[in-house]
């Protein structure tokens, strides 16, 4: 059986002829028994000694380099299994860094014997090594070496060692051993944080630290490793130009330089699997069931949410419009369609950019500055129509538009989007457990939990519109619709300045100004729209007008980009107490030093979480109560995309905002309910 590993092309064809790198790197292949039992194993010793000033590469090579790679010649029914790399040694050249050997490395590869495996006196494997050594310059070398073995089932179990116990010795006390403590990481935009509890460290001084990831992408290896040396070893790390997304673990090898108890410097590494800092609390997990009743009950919720109820005012009078028709379960059953659909399309666009590594969740729409201005532009139209500017209707192709009773369906239809899209924007109570479930489950599975969302925030409507006895308690159409319509525009008017805000947090002082002067031309476009409807006089120019006024209001708006604003930086002007910006690293210090944490992650978009902050949060007696038990303040914006954010919210579970977490001084984690109240605040701080 031969077993192959490529080495990259390497540009060495300036290189002088006198430089070989087959003559740079010696070479040796050793069996630490001499003879082996079938089923059982050996180890095998891969010795490379790079010439005085000459280097080759560890597993990860750094900024520039190869590793060594290994091709195996072995017998019928021998294999063999992952390599172990001792510790490398980390080279900074020129502002470049890289991970090396620069003295004889020795790599140990486990050979397994199957037990059919056929006795042999001379059994033969060799190994075709090839690697890149470098010094001034850099050359590729490659060579053969091989080792034989006795395969007899007469041996003692273990088998029989062979002369090179020294060797195998040395190369197991260079490699990193287990750790016997966890380590865990955080992440902000820039950096992670690579964390181990300092008490693991017993009876040694800790002096320094160096970090030597698997992934070659994950962080910049010429950037300083910053470490920090408290109740933890803590260190700061580059990121590189892996995906912003946040990884579930950090592998590598922590290499800790410290001083022992009689003053000499001591050293030692561990393999490490670093997880998230920030895990979700013990609970236990849902199932399908569960997460589809809490998704339903969740949509029901919706309904009288703050970032709902707006668009469901004009709907409450499309409900009493159509109570005389009996076509109007048509209009129920027709919004209830596209509610669910828009939800269900929601969901698996959702999933589909999360799989593409994008750091997103629920209301992942209203984190991009063009559709929240274009959902701005859309609820100003319907707000002007509601007003009685100008009627809003919608064009039904070929029969269709000869038969007037499936107007309100249509439009039932299209309203479900609108109310889907909008309610995308709150995180109900119960919702937050059946998201986290769904983006933690198979596409038929999470689909089948947007279903449910879409259903519950539909109910309601289909209550209403189809059950004869709800249906006969509603006001009779009559002249009072006119104005109840009129003054139902007032919310939508609401939500349109809302929008206009977010925006605002979103995006730079022109594209705010752009966004002002669409609303300009929607308005005049709306105006166009209605002088059309009232003569027939120029009702073509008119309607040319209108129609240049929403070309040019999308246009003002389409080019807007998001600008990344600090966390924290308006909350902490809303009140006495100080809120700092949210970081995993600022968490993890906070923590160690068992200081007592609130961390409160929303966005400008969530009105839940604007409630929340100024009617529960932003109180004399709340802040007073923070400020007494020395509670350090931690806020999230999630406005725009945050990779560190969305790992946060991944880690409790949760897929949207609001999420608030208090970390007390003894370590207990708590998660607060979506909907707060002052004296649910006061109460939790006071028993924590």
């Amino acid at each position: 059986m031969v077993v192959t590993l490529t080495i990259p092309a390497i540009a060495g064809a300036q290189v002088p002829a006198h430089f070989r790198g087959d003559h740079l790197v010696r070479a040796r292949l050793v069996s630490e028994f001499r003879t082996v039992v079938p089923g059982n194993s050996t180890w095998l010793a891969v010795e490379l000694t790079p010439s005085p000033g000459w280097h080759i590469y560890w597993r990860n090579p750094g900024d520039s380099g190869a590793p060594s790679h290994i091709a195996w010649s072995l017998p019928r029914g021998v294999t063999v299994g992952a390599t172990s790399w001792p510790v490398p040694k980390r080279l900074v050249t020129g502002g470049i860094t890289t991970y090396v050997y620069d003295k004889r490395a020795t790599l140990l590869v486990p050979l397994a014997l199957g037990p059919g495996v056929h006795a042999q006196r001379d059994a033969a494997v060799a190994a075709n090594l090839s690697w890149l050594v470098c010094s001034n310059v850099c050359v590729p070398g490659r060579a053969s070496a091989s080792t034989h073995f006795t395969i007899d089932a007469r041996t003692p179990a273990k088998g029989v060692r062979g002369e090179d116990n020294a060797l195998f010795a040395a190369a197991r006390s260079s490699l990193p051993s287990p750790p016997h403590f966890e380590a865990t990481f955080g992440s902000d935009r820039e950096t992670f944080h690579v964390s181990v509890p300092i008490a693991s460290f017993a009876g040694e001084r800790v002096r320094g630290a160096t970090f030597f990831p698997l992934d070659r992408t994950l962080i910049a290896a010429s950037a300083p490793q910053k470490v920090m040396i408290d109740k933890r070893v803590t260190l700061i790390l580059q990121r590189g130009g892996s995906p912003r997304r946040m990884p579930a673990q950090i592998d590598g090898v922590l290499a800790i330089d410290g001083t022992a108890a009689d003053g000499h410097a001591e050293s030692a590494a561990y393999a490490v699997s670093a997880r998230p800092a920030i895990t979700m609390m013990a609970e236990r997990p849902l199932s399908f069931i569960a997460a589809f009743v809490l998704a339903f009950l969740g949509g029901i919720v919706l309904n009288v949410m703050p970032c709902v109820f707006p668009v469901l005012s004009f709907k409450a009078l499309g409900a009493i419009a159509g109570n005389a028709s009996n076509r109007r379960w048509r209009t129920g059953a027709a919004y209830a369609a596209d509610v669910v659909a828009s939800c269900s399309t929601l969901g698996v666009v959702l999933l589909a950019l999360r799989s593409g590594g994008n750091a997103i969740g629920w209301g992942f729409q209203f984190q991009s500055p063009l559709f929240v201005a274009l959902l701005a532009l859309l609820l100003f139209t319907l707000a002007l129509a509601m007003s009685g500017v100008a009627e809003i209707v919608i064009p039904l192709p070929g029969p269709l538009a000869h038969r007037s009773g499936n107007h309100g369906a249509v439009s039932a239809f299209t309203d479900g989007a609108l109310v889907a899209l909008v309610a995308s924007s709150c995180t109900a109570p119960f919702m937050g457990a059946a998201l986290g479930f769904a983006l933690g489950a198979s596409a038929p599975v999470a689909l089948g939990v947007f279903v449910a969302l879409g259903l519950g925030l539909a109910l309601p409507y289909v209550v209403v519109t189809g059950v004869p006895a709800v249906a006969a308690r509603l006001p009779k159409p009559g002249p009072w619709m006119v104005v109840a319509r009129r003054l139902f525009a007032f919310p939508l008017y609401a939500s349109v300045a809302w929008l206009v805000w977010v925006f605002s947090t979103q995006v730079s002082g022109s594209a705010l100004l752009a966004l002002l002067a669409a609303l300009v031309f929607v308005g005049f476009g709306v105006s166009a729209f209605g002088s059309a409807q009232l003569s027939d006089v120029w009702r073509r120019g008119w309607r040319s007008f209108g129609v240049a006024g929403f070309v040019i209001a999308v246009a003002l708006v389409a080019p807007v980009r998001a600008v990344q604003h600090h966390a924290g930086a308006d909350a902490s002007s809303q009140g006495a107490v100080h809120f700092e910006p949210f970081s995993p690293a600022r968490l993890t210090e906070l923590r160690n030093a068992q200081r007592p944490v609130f961390v409160d992650i929303s966005a400008a978009w969530c009105i839940t979480c604007q409630v929340n902050d100024r009617l529960a949060l932003h109180r004399s007696d709340v802040e007073k109560r923070f400020a007494d038990l020395h509670v350090t303040l931690l806020q999230g914006d999630w406005t725009n995309q945050d990779a560190s954010i969305s790992g946060y919210l991944q880690g409790f579970g949760r897929s949207g905002v609001p999420l608030y977490v208090y970390y007390g001084p003894n370590g207990n984690v708590e998660v607060w309910p979506q909907l707060l109240t002052p004296g649910l605040v006061l109460e939790r701080l006071n028993r924590a």
